[in-house]
């Protein structure tokens, strides 16, 4: 009589996957095998690199006689490995930009089970908030994988300062005045022109002309 058994109840196997792949390499304890005749075989086909999910594995025992007898046993393997950002450097951007740019496009982003353009990324603060001149704003992004895992990965945004300019040009604005380009705030200034007048004269003469 043939009988293949753990000396227990088969026990379900749980294991995470490789890091860098998408499947496990698991070792399976081997199930006990007797017979009045002798065992010739006790094998198993469990897949060398077994995939994330359910797998069930079929142990097929093989007497002298051949002869055989099976039973089965799970193997879980559970994807852990969170995805992996290239964080993007600390960053500036020009006085005239007013609002934070979208972070997430072009961003490099890996998983070892989930193709990049199935990995969720999310920006905070959103793309489109505002951003003051000579403000440091810390980025976060957060990439989700199909499996839950989450990871992220945060940078600095500091917009630049605008500094007003003067400018003379005596021979095609103000005849011989001095030009002063004013800004009522800094957002205005060097991005677009809110006023232009002339001051003092800088021949002989008074006012502005």
């Amino acid at each position: 009589t043939l009988t293949l058994h753990y000396g227990y109840p088969p026990q379900p196997v749980t294991v995470n996957s490789n890091a860098t792949n998408c499947f496990a390499t698991v070792v399976l304890t081997h199930p006990q095998a007797t017979d009045n005749c002798g065992i010739q075989s006790v094998t198993n086909d469990a897949p060398p690199q077994v995939p994330v999910g359910v797998t069930t594995v079929t142990w097929t025992a093989t007497d002298n006689s051949n002869n055989t007898a099976t039973i089965t046993q799970t193997v879980t393997v559970l994807d852990k490995t969170a995805p992996v950002i290239v964080t993007p450097t600390n960053t500036a951007i020009d006085a005239c930009t007013t609002t934070i740019p979208d972070y997430r496009i072009g961003l490099s982003v890996s998983d070892n089970c989930t193709s990049s353009g199935s990995i969720t990324v999310a920006q905070s603060p959103v793309a489109g908030s505002t951003i003051a001149q000579g403000q440091k704003i810390t980025v976060t992004l957060t990439a989700t994988d199909q499996s839950g895992n989450v990871t992220t990965s945060s940078f600095d945004v500091t917009r630049a300062v605008a500094v007003p300019t003067a400018v003379n040009d005596a021979a095609t604005v103000c005849a011989g005045a001095r030009v002063v380009i004013n800004a009522l705030n800094n957002d205005l200034a060097n991005c677009g022109v809110l006023s232009m007048g002339c001051n003092s004269k800088q021949g002989g003469g008074t006012g502005d002309r």
